[in-house]
């Protein structure tokens, strides 16, 4: 059985280890982190090999499962994006953890 993630929401919130959580496939989007819209990876774990076929055919990139010019300008302002998202993690999560007290002391009695 494969574990998919769809970490869109994950990015610059929680550390994402994908051995630690024997993840398969990892999807991640740009716009979430103020990236550029419109690009995204999906990380597919190498070994073993998941048999993965790609669902347009063409020019063979990213070992035959996407075809297409990729939009280097979009990959590096989504890897930029990711790299400030993760310099502010941990304060990113701090003001999370925050604003969870701002719902008053009924949120805090719902919760398991």
């Amino acid at each position: 059985m494969l574990l998919h993630v769809d970490a869109a929401q994950s990015v610059g919130k929680l550390e994402i280890d994908v051995e630690r959580d024997c993840v398969d496939l990892l999807a991640l989007t740009a716009h979430k982190v103020h990236g550029p819209k419109g690009v995204g990876a999906l990380c597919v774990r190498r070994e073993p090999r998941l048999g993965l076929v790609p669902l347009l055919y063409g020019g063979g990139q990213e070992r035959g499962l996407r075809s297409g010019t990729v939009p280097t300008h979009q990959v590096a302002g989504m890897g930029r994006a990711f790299a400030i998202a993760a310099e502010h993690m941990r304060a990113e999560a701090a003001r999370i953890a925050r604003s969870g007290s701002a719902f008053g002391p009924r949120s805090r009695r719902c919760r398991a």
